[in-house]
């Protein structure tokens, strides 16, 4: 009867002495069995150049020691409790080397994506010893016509090659297949290039965009397409055109004299500090949410004042949510009063939400306007949660934070200066008299139409600014507000 030493190294009988041992250099992959009168092998040393085709890694899942080399080097058997040696037979695995790289010849417009993949196939024996095998594809048809069956798949040449290299037959395999769908790596693990690049060569005309172009920039495929030289001409909807771009500049565009929709045209455009357009178009749809959570805008953009205008006849309004999330906004002053019956709340819902660094909000003075059931809040206008709210591409550093009279009396003069302290808010009792002077007149429409406007405040915004806390508005101050309609409230 075997001892158990000598089971466990694999002999074929004998008692317990002292195993025979001796040394091996291993320059090549395959298997090892110890020669006559050896029990086994004391130190490994091995310098096997990496397969470019093929990573064999043995498992051995029925028990046994086994060992993975990964590196050149001299390996012995000490690694594990009441084991003399590596047990018998021997597998080395050396992985492939795993960059793979494909540079494309361009030479005109178009989609390219990259020419090479690979698959990884389980194969297991009857002895239940499990292999995996790289395979590596010349082509995406070679792909598309990889066999789905067993029979099919160990008649492949590189099943083949790597059966017969392991002394395998058909006959020693219980089942053969890809690993898994998330194993394919098709085409992903080419690390030369991205997986697919869409190309325009220089010298060559630059695609342009017309009509119906909503979504045409969105996100960073948007960007890709924009610097890759693509314009757009006589644009009749810009719904979300820009949306969610991670673009800092953006392209020239010009639009048709009326436009179907501009809902979310810049919407969540975190990194535009300035939008340089100034062309004056109809909107005869939705133009609401344009510039919502626009993080880095500064300046309210001129095409804004003039597509809402009294011509405009948007069926959304452009005050909902217009300017809600422009965290870093230095103002919004001289907004034109837009002549058509608003009645419903949402018509200026939210329209500065959110500007944490506005100083000053006004419409267009002397203005009379048919709109009923109206609310503008200002509450919490020109002071931030934190410092992220204003930074993003907006120019603004964290110097230039006021948080004590110090730093007001230092900063409060320059131009990037903000605040988290509602105390030092840039919006403040002068800023409100500004903004009530300038309301739109509504007190003939609710005359007839019945109903009231409400504009609301953080009352002890400003209390320790020049311009004062808001809640000290005078009783004349607040009546200019309601001789036009509205109600002022405090937060």
């Amino acid at each position: 009867m075997l001892d158990r030493k000598s089971y466990l190294i694999g002999l074929s009988g004998g008692g317990g002495g002292e195993p025979i041992t001796e040394e091996i250099n291993i320059t090549a992959n395959g298997t090892y069995t110890p020669r006559e009168g050896v029990d086994g092998y004391n130190k490994v040393g091995v310098n096997v150049k990496p397969l470019l085709k093929m990573d064999y890694t043995w498992r051995n899942y029925g028990g046994g020691n086994h060992v993975t080399v990964n590196a050149g080097g001299g390996y012995t058997g000490t690694g594990y409790a009441n084991y003399d040696g590596f047990g018998t037979p021997f597998m080395i695995s050396i992985p492939p080397e795993r960059m793979l790289q494909h540079a494309p010849t361009i030479t005109e417009n178009g989609t390219y994506r990259p020419e090479w993949g690979k698959v990884v196939y389980d194969l297991r024996t009857k002895d239940n010893v499990l292999y995996q095998v790289d395979v590596l594809l010349e082509s995406r048809e070679e792909f598309d016509n990889l066999p789905p069956y067993q029979d099919a798949i160990l008649a492949l040449p590189c099943i083949q090659e790597f059966m017969a290299s392991h002394g395998l037959t058909a006959a020693d395999v219980s089942y053969v297949g890809m690993a898994t769908i998330a194993d394919v790596k098709w085409p992903l693990l080419i690390d030369g290039w991205m997986p697919q690049i869409t190309v325009d060569v220089a010298g060559s005309e630059p695609l342009v965009l017309s009509g119906d172009c909503s979504y045409a920039f969105y996100g960073e495929a948007g960007q890709k397409i924009i610097e890759a030289g693509v314009k757009a001409e006589n644009v009749s909807n810009a719904k979300s055109m820009f949306s969610s771009t991670p673009l800092r500049e953006l392209p020239e565009i010009s639009f048709a004299d009326e436009v179907n929709n501009i809902n979310n045209m810049f919407y969540s455009a975190n990194y535009i500090r300035e939008i340089p357009y100034d062309f004056n178009i109809k909107v005869n749809g939705d133009a609401s949410y344009i510039f919502r959570d626009c993080y880095s805008l500064r300046q309210v953009p001129q095409f804004y004042k003039n597509i809402i205008q009294e011509n405009s006849s948007a069926s959304y309004s452009p005050y909902n949510y217009g300017f809600c999330g422009c965290n870093a906004l230095d103002e919004i002053t001289d907004i034109p009063v837009v002549n058509q019956n608003y009645t419903s709340a949402s018509a200026t819902s939210k329209i500065v939400n959110n500007c944490y660094r506005i100083a000053r909000f006004t419409f267009e003075q002397n203005k009379t306007a048919r709109w009923k059931a109206q609310m503008i809040d200002l509450v919490g206008a020109g002071y931030a949660p934190s410092y992220q709210y204003v930074a993003y591409n907006s120019g603004i550093t964290a110097d230039k934070e006021v948080k004590n009279a110090a730093t007001y009396e230092a900063l409060k003069n320059d131009a990037d200066w903000f605040t988290c302290n509602s105390a030092y808010s840039r919006y403040n009792k002068t800023s409100a008299v500004e903004t009530i002077n300038s309301l739109p007149d509504t007190s003939a429409y609710l005359a007839t139409a019945g109903g009231k406007n409400t504009i609301r405040f953080t009352g002890a915004a400003g209390s320790a600014t020049d311009g004062g806390a808001i809640n000290t508005l005078t009783e004349a101050e607040i009546a200019v507000a309601a001789a036009k309609g509205w109600t002022v409230t405090f937060a």
